[in-house]
């Protein structure tokens, strides 16, 4: 949807929280992530106990590599829901680029929140870096292979999957990963365009392909 379908909506319904975060959605995906976060943030004085615009906040506060920040909404939410899953996985980030060191507990809180079979690809992903650099192989293999049954055509975690058998010295099961990695990668950048021209409409598209 464009932006302008949003911004109709919210004249008609204004201070709709859906509508508000869609609106964020789309600012986000055309690269504005200050308007984004003004939007949340003005979400969250007219709906302070909205979760969906913190967690929104924090993710947009991660991109800006503000990990305090994205702490403290992701905190923000868990003192109201301790097992929301997204809130778990954002507070993990911001602690793992943070501080690695001292992560260990928010990673097995994830770890224990994450249902046998959830396909959670990034918090799998996530979890897979935080036991490599622990040196704890079986469980990074595991979640490497959880993120894959998650999501096949993860180019991310293909890649990883490919590094790790050869650190474990299978260069046959890394040759095969690595090639899964450049089918994957090729489908991503398809997929961009597809989401390009949801977000962004055919005919800015078209127009932007007549530019050429």
């Amino acid at each position: 949807m464009s932006q302008k379908v949003f911004e109709d909506a919210l004249a008609r319904f204004p201070g709709s929280p859906e509508f508000s975060l869609g609106l964020a959605l789309v600012a986000q995906s055309r690269g504005n992530a200050r308007q984004a976060e003004d939007i949340c943030l003005e979400l969250l004085r007219k709906h302070p106990d909205s979760v969906p615009a913190r967690l929104f906040l924090a993710a947009l506060r991660l991109d800006a590599h503000d990990f305090p920040a994205a702490m403290d909404y992701s905190q923000a939410v868990l003192q109201r829901d301790p097992a929301n899953l997204l809130a778990l996985y954002l507070r993990a980030v911001a602690q793992f680029e943070s501080k690695p060191d001292e992560a260990g507990r928010a990673m097995e809180r994830l770890d224990r929140a994450l249902i046998p079979g959830a396909r959670f690809a990034s918090a799998h992903l996530l979890l897979a870096r935080f036991y490599a650099k622990n040196r704890e192989a079986a469980k990074t293999e595991s979640h490497l292979r959880q993120a894959v049954d998650a999501q096949p055509d993860s180019a991310q975690a293909r890649y990883l999957l490919s590094q790790f058998h050869r650190r474990q010295g299978d260069p046959a099961k890394a040759l095969e990963e690595l090639q899964e990695f450049e089918r994957a990668r090729q489908q991503e950048k398809h997929s961009a365009g597809l989401l390009r021209q949801l977000f962004y409409g055919a005919e800015e598209t078209d127009s932007e392909r007549q530019g050429q």
